[in-house]
């Protein structure tokens, strides 16, 4: 498989008004990420609810990713558990249903210690011949880790390395990553990329967005490598307003991501398991504005 790159966009989870997924919609989200151009498709972020997610409704999503992608584009897989041996279960479930790569949530419950979370990731890497992101978020999970404990996984396994970057500012932990290994290790941004042109200047290789806005994301990225980087900062510029307002919590920005989705035809509805956020129409009205601030920058 070629290296990890470019727009990574983590799929939102549809649930119909009864509170069961809604497989024809995640199948029309596929679909849709697929013909936007997304370099892959990650199943079960932060963002795509896996913490409201059954095992059994995890399993299927998996199966109805890699059918529906077909090959045209790389699937991953997020292994969230807390244990190492069921993270190293789930690990091994989804490189036997086909994915492409795994990105791996280190536990995060009770503040494990940091030589805990290298074991843990140690083994869960071990574990498959897979591709793994590791995925580093401690406003979410409140747990900070070092570059040091990232670059000693990537120097035993360089080939199949890779870290996403979510600490407020990414920064810091993008250049460490990036000039202690050489320019070698492929780091990607989360948190929308709220801080992605810094990041990008630093080294990053990609993003890892929601589904809602691939357009955005897709064509700032496609101008920053082109060499356009005026016009990849100048969208940039319109982003940054408009994740201030659904970007300060993870359920606000599922709640938005959902709503874009469900006005575009992709999601039959915008529902999501309780308990959820709800803005007030003060909110809702900033949100509408910046939105469209951004959809007139992208399109013209």
């Amino acid at each position: 498989m070629k290296p990890l790159q470019g727009v990574l966009a983590v799929v939102a989870t549809p649930f119909a008004e009864s509170g069961e997924v809604d497989e024809g919609s995640l199948e029309q989200l596929i679909e849709h990420l697929v013909e936007g151009g997304a370099d892959a498709l990650v199943m079960f972020g932060i963002g795509g609810e896996f913490y409201k997610l059954s095992d059994d409704e995890r399993l299927r999503m998996a199966e109805l990713l890699v059918a529906t992608t077909r090959g045209r584009a790389t699937t991953v897989t997020s292994v969230t558990r807390h244990a190492t041996h069921l993270a190293v279960a789930e690990a091994r479930r989804f490189q036997e249903l086909g994915v492409d790569a795994l990105m791996l949530l280190p536990p995060y419950f009770l503040g494990p210690d940091a030589a805990s979370l290298v074991r843990h990731m140690q083994a869960v890497v071990d574990a498959v011949d897979l591709p793994v992101i590791l995925q580093y978020a401690p406003l979410n999970t409140g747990v900070p880790m070092s570059p040091t404990a990232f670059l000693e996984l990537w120097g035993e396994r360089r080939d199949r390395i890779y870290v996403k970057a979510e600490s407020q500012p990414p920064g810091p932990m993008v250049s460490a990553l990036v000039e202690r290994s050489g320019g070698a290790m492929g780091v990607f941004i989360g948190n929308a990329g709220q801080h992605l042109f810094d990041c990008l200047q630093r080294g990053a290789t990609g993003v890892m967005p929601g589904s809602s806005l691939l357009r955005v994301y897709r064509a700032l990225l496609d101008h920053y490598t082109a060499g356009e980087r005026e016009a990849a900062f100048a969208l940039y510029n319109e982003l940054v307003p408009y994740l201030n307002i659904v970007g300060l919590s993870a359920e606000r920005f599922i709640h938005y991501e959902k709503r874009i989705l469900a006005r575009q035809g992709i999601f039959a509805q915008a529902v999501t398991r309780e308990p959820a956020y709800r803005p007030d129409p003060v909110e809702a009205e900033m949100f509408e504005r910046y939105l469209e601030r951004l959809q007139a920058a992208v399109s013209g």
